[in-house]
């Protein structure tokens, strides 16, 4: 009797550890890196979606590349932006504690391809996403060169 009593003793204490630890672990925020993506959208424009690749579809003498981290979920993210491509300046954002980022970009002939990349870091992880705005050239009479 002793004997099973022991056993009992010790399945009942683990199962008090178990469910202590799952409440431990119910009161911290939730973390689910890697549901996140960038998304991106030309102004002037009609898009009001976020996409992977965006363009623009008319002619203008500047555009707003604007990039955003889209799917977040719980606190503590931080961010690493690179941009690559012939922008002229940022305009707001692409910094460390920035969840979007944009950049001014000259309108013209020529077409124009802007590459960001974020690292996105929350709880000592990361992962790695990419968006392309693509500035299509307009010729003088308002047609793609």
């Amino acid at each position: 009797m002793k004997q099973g009593f022991r056993i009992t003793m010790a399945r009942l204490a683990a199962i008090v550890l178990a469910a202590t630890a799952s409440i431990a672990f119910a009161g911290t925020p939730a973390q689910a890196l890697g549901g996140e993506s960038l998304g991106c959208r030309i102004a002037p424009g009609p898009a009001v979606d976020w996409a992977l690749v965006c363009l623009n579809h008319w002619k203008a003498p500047k555009y707003n590349a604007g990039f955003a981290v889209l799917g977040r979920s719980g606190d503590g993210y931080t961010y690493e932006w690179t941009i690559t491509g012939p922008y002229n300046f940022i305009i707001t954002g692409c910094v460390a504690t920035s969840y979007d980022c944009a950049v001014e970009v000259t309108g013209g002939m020529i077409d124009k391809d802007i590459e960001v990349q974020v690292r996105i870091w929350q709880g000592g992880q990361s992962v790695l996403r990419q968006a392309n705005a693509f500035i299509r050239g307009f010729c003088p009479h308002g047609e793609l060169c």
